[in-house]
């Protein structure tokens, strides 16, 4: 406030000093190649930050391009894996528990998905089901490296092995499920989304 009322002061001194010294024309000179100096300065400005917007729509849709093609070769390689690959037949055996299973024994790498989730390039319903899957094939890997642990362990407990293969095929068909809904949000073809269940186990 001081500093606006000073400097409101001393351009009132200064006109009047160029009006007693009858150099006002000197003062208007001044006074519109100042502003006209301003001016220019905010309309460069202007277009600088509108140039520099235009370039950073035009990136990100490029960005937006460029991650869509590797999500759709990503998506459709995990359902190949998860429809296709060569079941593992698994008995389970104990004087109470006898059970067969018929698993597609895969560990997925959502790399593509995890980066586009976090690239802040997509609207927020297709972020959040692009962290869920990712969440979901973390724990897919992980069950299904507990379960080859404790089918390679002598000791290993027979109804938490038999746990542990139950639950392989319905985390593999959430994946495949929520693959699918992300699908129809990017609107992409990815083949194997909608083909029967994954795999099937047996008492």
């Amino acid at each position: 406030m001081i500093a606006v009322l000073a400097g409101s002061l001393f351009l009132v001194i200064v006109f009047a000093s160029l009006v007693r010294y009858k150099r006002l024309e000197l003062w208007w000179g001044w006074w519109s190649n100042l502003m006209a100096s301003l001016v220019s300065v905010a309309l460069g400005l202007a277009v600088g930050l509108y140039l520099l917007s235009v370039q950073k729509l035009e990136k990100d849709a490029e960005d937006r391009a460029r991650y869509r093609l590797l999500l759709e070769a990503e998506m459709t390689d995990i359902a190949g894996q998860l429809r296709n690959s060569e079941p593992v037949k698994i008995l389970i055996r104990d004087s109470s528990l006898h059970k067969d299973f018929s698993l597609r024994l895969t560990l997925i790498q959502p790399i593509a998905i995890e980066e586009a989730a976090k690239s802040g390039l997509f609207p927020l319903e297709q972020t959040k089901t692009m962290f869920s899957i990712t969440r979901e094939i973390r724990l897919h890997n992980m069950e299904t490296q507990n379960l080859l642990n404790a089918l390679s362990s002598k000791g290993s407990h027979v109804p938490f092995t038999a746990a542990l293969a139950q639950n392989i095929t319905p985390v593999q068909e959430e994946i495949l499920k929520d693959l699918g809904h992300l699908a129809g949000q990017l609107d992409l073809r990815v083949a194997g989304l909608n083909a029967a269940p994954v795999a099937k186990s047996s008492k």
